[in-house]
């Protein structure tokens, strides 16, 4: 099959404004995932991530007429919906390669490509790396389109995700030499030499019901949690360490949904004496002392925590789960654990949720400044497709603005009790406070000078979002 030629491709909507906010480069998973069981197949595969490494359409489409694909996979958000139609309208005028939509705009937005209406010849919602590789197998010739169609047509119709169960069945991701150094992160690590990133999953599934939450930003899907081998997890930051890594992200949805399954994890790392940093996302209510104690020990450099806002009735709104009104105490707790237990952390924290006042972001501000956080990050409250937000609040998102909207940009539809121009000032205000201190600046600086001294691109990335500290 070596002759049998496939593109990969991930989409990026460079063309429209970027965010001026500091952020990192995602790894699309579910591609690279495919990539490797395409390659192990022995199919000839050629890979372009468009986030990653810029190249407009125009590129990709003279790419296809070049290379002539067999079939093209696309993923997509649907800020890149435009882009998709495109590349598939071209393909199917100038060539005859069979198109397959994946990504997150199948996902959430099943009904935009049933019965052809997109332009791809398939679209496949969820984890599709498998499911995927299976159906590029059966259009060996065209032969066997129509029956994947109907095949896939019911999981369009029901609005449902596929999902991988056997985690532990999905080879490691393949990395071209320097690949890695495409997918940075913005936070500063304690190691003395150049952060190279490697990103990783160890589960997949969130059952906590965020009203905020959709898959735009989300690693995986669907609510019951999945967990690989512990051992297996090991193996493949053991591999990231080998193709060049030198700190490690944890890119799960909630890594501590089950503290067990960490625990495991942590005493496996200490088994193989695995030295290099890793980050995280947790929860506030999943941290105990003795779960802090064991990812410190395993090589914990970084907890992210969603804490979104101090206010108990935002909070609930939310539906962040658990007793609002012990929300801020809950908080407290487990960010004195992490300090206990040096691991740094990091706050993250909504503004402009729905009927917010100014009072209550500010509350939300004095807040974080009480708290011994290392960092914070600030969203403006989104209503995206497929999150409790959206379903809630639909009759006031105007369609024409979805794929123009962002976390990091002001806000498209502005649900709360402040003017949009105002929530920009409350956030360059956060943030000013918050990295203005100068107490935090020599803490910062005697923990990560000799980082930033051998990442001078770190620097960089954070000086040229320095327009969120002006409003």
């Amino acid at each position: 099959m070596p002759s049998h030629r496939i593109l990969l491709v991930r989409l990026s909507s460079h063309e429209r404004q970027r965010p001026r906010h500091p952020q990192g480069v995602h790894l699309p998973f579910t591609l690279k995932y495919l990539q490797a069981i395409l390659l192990k197949a022995d199919y000839s595969v050629q890979w372009v991530d468009c986030q990653a490494a810029p190249c407009s359409l125009e590129d990709l489409i003279c790419l296809t007429q070049e290379w002539r694909p067999h079939v093209i996979v696309i993923s997509s958000t649907p800020r890149e919906r435009y882009h998709l139609k495109a590349l598939a309208c071209s393909v199917r005028k100038h060539g005859d390669a069979i198109t397959i939509a994946i990504g997150q705009d199948v996902s959430l937005d099943p009904s935009s490509y049933l019965n052809g209406s997109s332009g791809v010849d398939l679209a496949i919602p969820g984890e599709v790396e498998q499911v995927c590789a299976e159906a590029i197998d059966a259009l060996r010739d065209r032969k066997g389109l129509k029956d994947l169609q109907i095949r896939f047509q019911g999981n369009l119709q029901r609005g449902e995700p596929i999902l991988v169960n056997r985690l532990d069945d999905l080879p490691f991701p393949v990395y071209a030499q320097g690949e890695l150094t495409r997918y940075p992160h913005v936070y500063p690590m304690p190691i003395r030499r150049r952060a190279v990133w490697g990103h990783l999953l160890a589960t997949r599934g969130c059952p906590y019901p965020c009203m905020f939450c959709t898959q735009i930003t989300r690693e995986s899907y669907g609510a019951r949690p999945r967990k690989r081998d512990p051992a297996r997890v090991v193996d493949e930051m053991e591999y990231l360490n080998r193709q060049g890594a030198t700190v490690l992200a944890f890119d799960d949805d909630n890594l501590t949904t089950d503290p067990q399954f960490v625990k495991t994890l942590c005493r496996e790392m200490i088994h193989r004496r695995f030295t290099l940093p890793w980050i995280a996302h947790s929860r506030v209510d999943n941290l105990t002392p003795e779960l802090a104690h064991w990812m410190r020990q395993a090589g914990c450099a970084l907890l992210r925590f969603g804490i979104e806002s101090a206010v108990a009735r935002i909070v609930q709104l939310l539906k962040k789960g658990g007793d609002a009104s012990s929300w801020p105490a809950t908080t407290q707790r487990a960010i004195q654990v992490a300090r206990a237990n040096g691991i740094p952390t990091l706050g993250l924290f909504i503004i402009g949720n729905p009927t917010e006042t100014e009072s209550e972001v500010l509350e939300t501000i004095r807040f974080a400044l009480e708290l011994p956080l290392d960092f914070a990050q600030v969203h403006f409250f989104t209503p995206y497709v497929g999150s409790g937000a959206y379903e809630r609040f639909q009759e006031e998102v105007n369609p024409a603005v979805i794929p123009e909207q962002h976390h990091y940009q002001p806000p498209q539809v502005n649900l709360s009790a402040v003017e949009t121009r105002r929530l920009v000032e409350l956030r360059a205000a956060f943030y000013r406070r918050f990295y203005g201190r100068p107490g935090w600046v020599i803490r910062h600086t005697k923990r990560y000078a000799g980082f930033y001294m051998r990442n001078r691109q770190a620097l960089q990335t954070l000086f040229a979002g320095r327009g969120v500290f002006m409003g």
